[in-house]
C-alpha cells in the first residue's frame, strides 16, 4: 500500500511538471515574422452583463488596438444595464473607432452569453470573429498576436493564456494561482498534443469555421460553449492554437466561498464534457493524495512524500506564475498552494455529486457535454429531492459566492 501511495504522488508531481512544460512551450513559441502574416479585417464581439471591476479600463484597451482594420460590437440585453453607459462613454471618447452597441434580449437557447453573441454578431461586418469577455484587458498587439496564430496552416481557433490581475480577498489569491497553473497550464499542454481545450476569455475564429460547426444555435445548447466550440473545431479537422501573449483577467473581491463556488461549477461542467479526464484530475493534487495516504497507511516515508509533494508543487506553481509575470512572495506560496489544493479537492467532490445549477432565477439540469435542460423557476421548486448532507454542507459554504451569469465563458 505504501509503495502504491508513493507512486501515485510521484505521478501527480510529474503531471504538474507536464502542465508547467506546456505553459513554457506556449509562452516561448516563436512568432512568425509580421511581414509574412495576413491581417484580415476582424469583428471583435464583446458580450456584456453588468459592471465588472475595472470595466471602463478593460473596454478602453480594445479602442486602442494597433491593427489595420477592426470593428467593435458590444452587446447588452437591456439599455438599463450599467455596461451600456460605459460603452457609450467610450464610443464618445473614441469617435474614430468603428464601434457599435447592440441592445437585444432575443434568445436562441439557454446560454445567455451565446444569446448575446448571436444578437451582436448580426452587426459584424467581417469574416473573422474575436470573442472576448468583459473582464479581459489586452495589449495594443492583441489582434496581431491572435491573427498571427490563426494564419498558421490548419489553425481553426486561437485562444490566449490567462494572467489574473487585481483582486482582493483570500479567494482572489487562490483564484490567481489556480488559473495560472492548472487552468492555463492545462490548456497549453492539451493543445500542444492536439487535444482541443479552451478557456474562452479570448477566442478567435473565422465566421466560416463557426458556421461549419453549427453556429450560435449549436453552441447555445451548452453552458461550456467555449470548450464545446474547441472540440467541434477539432472534429472538423482544424486545430486549436494558443498565443504566446497572455491576456489579463481582471477580478475584484473574491472570498473563499466564491472561489469554492466557481470551481465547483467549473468542475461540474468538466465532468459532463470529459468524465474520464475529470476523474484523472485527482492525480494533479499530489499534496492531498499524500495526506490521504497518510491516513490510510501512516508512516514516516509517506510523511516525507507529502513534504516532497508540497515543496515540488510550490516550486512548480511559483515558476508558472513568474513565467506569466506574476510576482508573489515565497512565503505566500508555501501556505496558499496547499490551501488551494484542499479547496480544489472540496470543489471536485461537490461537482461529482451535482447535476443541477441555478442560473438567473431558473434551475437547469446539466447533461452530456454541458447541455442544459430547463427544470423550472427556482422559486417554484417544491419537488426537487433534498440534497445529501455533504452537498448541503458545501452549498452553505459556496452559496455566498454565486457570480453573475457570464462574467466568464464557463460561468453558470
Amino acid at each position: 500500500m505504501q509503495e502504491a501511495i508513493i507512486l501515485i504522488v510521484l505521478v501527480g508531481v510529474l503531471l504538474n511538471l507536464v502542465l508547467r512544460a506546456g505553459l513554457a512551450r506556449a509562452l516561448r513559441k516563436p512568432v512568425v515574422p509580421l511581414q509574412s502574416v495576413t491581417f484580415p479585417p476582424v469583428s471583435v464581439l464583446k458580450p456584456l452583463y453588468g459592471a465588472d471591476p475595472g470595466l471602463e479600463d478593460n473596454l478602453a484597451t480594445f479602442f486602442c488596438l494597433d491593427y489595420p482594420k477592426y470593428q467593435l460590437v458590444f452587446g447588452v440585453e437591456k439599455d438599463s444595464d450599467p455596461a451600456a453607459a460605459v460603452v457609450q462613454k467610450l464610443m464618445n471618447r473614441y469617435p474614430l473607432v468603428d464601434a457599435h452597441l447592440v441592445i437585444d434580449e432575443s434568445r436562441i437557447g439557454h446560454n445567455p452569453k451565446v444569446n448575446n453573441l448571436a444578437n451582436i454578431a448580426q452587426r459584424a461586418k467581417h469574416g473573422v470573429f474575436v470573442i472576448s469577455d468583459s473582464n479581459v484587458r489586452v495589449k495594443e498587439t492583441y489582434l496581431r498576436d491572435l491573427m498571427t496564430m490563426l494564419d498558421e496552416p490548419g489553425a481553426g481557433l486561437v485562444t490566449s493564456p490567462i494572467r489574473v490581475v487585481g483582486g482582493t480577498g483570500l479567494g482572489a489569491k487562490l483564484e490567481q494561482i489556480q488559473l495560472h497553473t492548472f487552468v492555463t497550464g492545462g490548456m497549453a499542454a492539451a493543445n500542444a498534443i492536439n487535444v482541443p481545450l479552451v478557456v474562452g476569455k479570448s477566442m478567435a475564429l473565422r465566421k466560416s469555421t463557426l458556421e461549419r460547426i453549427g453556429g450560435w444555435g449549436f453552441l447555445s445548447q451548452f453552458l461550456a460553449e467555449d470548450q464545446v466550440c474547441a472540440q467541434a473545431v477539432g472534429a472538423i479537422g482544424e486545430k486549436v492554437r494558443v498565443t504566446n501573449e497572455p491576456v489579463d483577467n481582471v477580478i475584484g473581491d473574491m472570498t473563499l466561498a466564491a472561489f469554492l463556488a466557481r470551481h465547483e461549477r467549473w468542475g461540474m461542467l468538466r465532468k459532463r464534457i470529459a468524465p474520464a479526464a475529470f476523474v484523472a484530475e485527482l492525480l494533479f493534487n499530489p499534496i492531498c493524495v499524500a495526506l490521504l495516504g497518510l491516513l490510510i497507511a501512516p508512516s514516516w516515508t509517506i510523511v516525507a512524500a507529502a513534504l516532497g509533494a508540497w515543496l515540488m508543487k510550490v516550486g512548480i506553481e511559483r515558476s508558472a506564475e513568474r513565467a506569466l509575470g506574476v510576482g508573489r512572495p515565497l512565503g505566500e506560496h508555501l501556505w496558499l498552494v496547499p490551501l488551494k489544493e484542499t479547496g480544489v479537492l472540496m470543489a471536485w467532490f461537490a461537482a461529482l455529486l451535482q447535476t443541477t445549477t441555478s442560473w438567473r432565477g431558473r434551475q437547469y439540469h446539466i447533461g452530456a457535454r454541458s447541455r442544459t435542460t430547463l427544470i423550472e423557476t427556482v422559486s417554484t421548486v417544491t419537488t426537487a429531492p433534498r440534497p445529501s448532507l455533504f452537498r448541503r454542507a458545501v452549498r452553505r459554504v459556496s452559496s455566498a459566492g454565486r457570480e453573475q451569469p457570464y462574467a466568464g465563458t464557463t460561468e453558470s
